[in-house]
């Protein structure tokens, strides 16, 4: 899957748990920041892979910004 397909259904999925991607909102921590719950996050992340079809391979504790998600996500090849 293309990196630009890939970027846009990110955007949607992060839209529709009401994060909008401009400025520096994809720095933010998701925890202090953004005030999410770990299963929101969680569940994020899931449904990332999912949607992707993909298996994201990382502790996901460590996916702490919008931004790490991202970068993980157009790292993977398919």
């Amino acid at each position: 899957m293309k990196k630009i397909i890939k970027f846009r259904k990110l955007i949607m999925l992060f839209r529709s748990y009401g994060i909008h991607l401009t400025g520096n909102l994809k720095e933010k921590n998701f925890y202090h920041h953004l005030n999410m719950d770990e299963i929101f996050v969680y569940g994020l992340i899931f449904e990332a892979e999912y949607m992707l079809g993909i298996e994201i391979e990382v502790d996901w504790k460590k996916i702490q910004r919008p931004v790490d998600l991202i970068k993980i996500v157009l790292k993977k090849k398919r």
